[in-house]
């Protein structure tokens, strides 16, 4: 039976085969995480290092998925430890494991070694320091010697008791030195060597889990090897890696179009599709029948960011296409999720009008004039405060982009959100009306705050110049 899709306009058939081939390897793309996960789970438990037959359980369960279709399809002979004992994967995996274990053997044994050494220096160092008391015995008196031998006892009993001190804090600080080299040592390698290594095992693994499932069915006679002519993933990337060098719109499609026709299920093409702003209906439907979806929804979500108010319309424009597409394999309204790409500026937009009326020191406003040197600050006048505040507030956001975003983006209750921050029991609708408004309210505080300054810093020059003459 066979499968038809439209893509660029044009009607393709491909079979069942081609299908189940891209879903083999989806599923060995899964196999790949879950495999992951198992030995990062069985590694936690041993130090990092494992031994593969720990490992094999996991393996088996997981090839199992391919067993299960096999069965689907009619064939019974094979098993899931059929797939992971034949597979070159697991052989590298089985290797890995046991160079970890002789490199961290060799890596044990070289701090057992420095401990060694270790320990028997710091004991050499404190049994230095048992020196007795030094003192000279030079008459045969029985009374005099025994005095002495107690004085002497009694030296090196504290001696001793000192040397067991330094022995101790010694070895502490000695077991903590080759402990810590061991651990830097052992982690080198696990992050730079074992781990990557066991990545592409791993990945190895799985892919090959696919492919013995697909030699498995073509030696049952229930795979049609002619499918592989849609298979040239390397000729396909080529082919729109040649996108680079054609201007021409009408060109760029044809050269899609071949790099469909020889791998359809390359996602790449969708991504072209979409930068292209060529999404359609038809695209969706390829692209689910494929299964790629999900990746388009992740590729477009990548390229979606607009965080500038300034430059917020502009943003929209250049990334209406990716929403499109976004949209459809969400199978969502596209105007909720241009909404809810903009709820970012929205946010922006009542943050700052909501700014301008916190009248303290804080206010955006009046701190950029008190940023002003005093003889520029003492040059303000009533008219070019209110410049400064009507310039600030109507730069917040343009006419024409607050137009877009209320009415072009769903966020249409800017105008009352702003409107309740007055607290005058109005409900303004035109950005201009709004504007004026906030104008007003701000230049009477910041007028005020400005005056008093001014004040402030002409009774200072005042108190400067008397000090001055006296």
């Amino acid at each position: 039976m066979s499968i038809d899709v439209t893509f660029l306009g044009q009607a393709y058939s491909f079979g069942d085969d081609l299908k189940e081939y891209v879903e083999a390897m989806r599923l060995s793309e899964e196999i790949v995480d879950r495999a992951m996960q198992a030995f990062l789970t069985v590694a936690k438990k041993n130090n990092g290092f494992i031994d593969a037959v720990d490992l094999k359980p996991h393996l088996i369960k997981v090839a199992d998925a391919f067993i299960k279709r096999l069965c689907n399809k009619g064939v019974f002979s094979r098993s899931a430890e059929d797939y992971v004992d034949e597979n070159e994967g697991y052989r590298q995996i089985q290797q890995i494991c046991e160079e970890g274990t002789s490199v961290y053997r060799n890596i044990l044994v070289d701090e057992i070694n420095e401990f060694q050494d270790g320990m028997n220096d710091a004991y050499a160092d404190a049994a230095s320091n048992i020196t007795g008391s030094g003192v000279r015995v030079f008459t045969s008196s029985l009374t005099t010697l025994a005095l002495t031998s107690a004085y002497e006892y009694s030296v090196l009993k504290g001696q001793a008791k000192k040397a067991d001190e330094q022995y101790k804090k010694a070895i502490d600080a000695l077991s903590d030195r080759t402990e810590a080299r061991s651990n830097q040592r052992k982690n080198e390698y696990l992050e730079k060597i074992y781990f990557p290594k066991m990545t592409d095992a791993i990945t190895l693994f799985s892919y090959t889990l696919s492919q013995k499932y697909i030699e498995d069915l073509i030696s049952e006679g229930k795979f049609d090897d002619t499918v592989f002519e849609n298979v040239q993933i390397k000729k396909s990337n080529n082919l729109l890696e040649n996108l680079k060098h054609i201007s021409n719109n009408n060109s760029k499609m044809d050269c899609i179009k071949q790099a469909f026709e020889v791998c359809p299920f390359n996602e790449g093409i969708f991504y072209a599709i979409i930068e292209l702003d060529s999404w359609t209906d038809d695209i969706y439907k390829c692209a689910k029948y494929f299964g790629l979806t999900d990746r388009c929804i992740e590729y477009a979500e990548s390229k979606i960011s607009i965080k500038h108010i300034s430059s917020f319309s502009s943003e929209l424009r250049k990334q209406l296409k990716y929403i499109k597409a976004y949209a459809q394999c969400k199978y969502v309204d596209p105007a909720k999720c241009v909404n809810n790409f903009t709820k970012n500026i929205y946010d922006q937009v009542i943050i700052s009008y909501k700014s301008i009326l916190d009248f303290s020191t804080e206010n955006p406003i009046y701190k950029s004039l008190v940023s002003l040197s005093d003889e520029s600050f003492l040059l303000l006048d009533e008219k070019k405060i209110r410049e400064n505040v009507t310039d600030y507030i109507y730069s917040i956001i343009s006419n024409n982009d607050f137009n877009i975003l209320t009415a072009e983006c769903g966020h249409n209750e800017l105008p009352a959100v702003l409107s309740t921050f007055l607290h005058d029991d109005e409900n303004y609708v035109s950005k201009d009306k709004i504007d004026r408004v906030y104008t007003d309210k701000v230049f009477d505080w910041v007028n005020k705050e400005v005056y008093s300054r001014k004040l402030k810093i002409e009774n200072n020059q005042i108190r400067n110049i008397r000090t001055t003459k006296s």
